[in-house]
């Protein structure tokens, strides 16, 4: 009967021990530091992720020796005077792609009648939408 209560009571302590032993874990005190994940933004335009296209009349575009916009809607970014004529206007509350638009890097603002330029760089958005540029009145 001894013998008995003397296996009981090891079993007893090896079963708090193993029991000890599982419920802290040797990495129990180890800090995982949590991973930060920032969203990666491009600066377009001082500071900011987009050109902030203000209206500014009509445009008169020229790329290479041929008129290629002629009384299209003409933008002005109020950050860095870039200056953007679309073919189509992107404020218009129904749905109108921009088409062809042009642009050239101004280095000041120009009057609210609008600009004649030779283009810089001609490309073409199915989209009313460009990435980069945000328009308004």
């Amino acid at each position: 009967m001894k013998k008995l209560r003397l296996f009981a009571l090891v079993l007893f302590i090896l079963s708090l021990l193993i029991s000890q032993v599982y419920a802290n874990p040797p990495y129990k005190n180890v800090v995982i530091d949590p991973i930060i994940v920032k969203p990666e933004v491009y600066e377009v335009c001082s500071g900011k992720p987009y050109h902030d296209m203000k209206s500014r009349g009509i445009a008169l575009v020229s790329y290479n020796d041929s008129w290629l916009l002629i009384g299209s809607p003409c933008w002005q970014c109020k950050n860095c005077y870039l200056v953007l004529a679309t073919e189509g206007d992107p404020t218009y509350p129904y749905y109108e792609p921009i088409g062809t638009w042009a642009y050239k890097i101004y280095d000041e603002p120009i009057n609210i009648y609008g600009a004649c330029f030779d283009a810089d760089y001609v490309g073409y958005c199915p989209d009313n939408r460009m990435d980069g540029y945000r328009f308004s009145y």
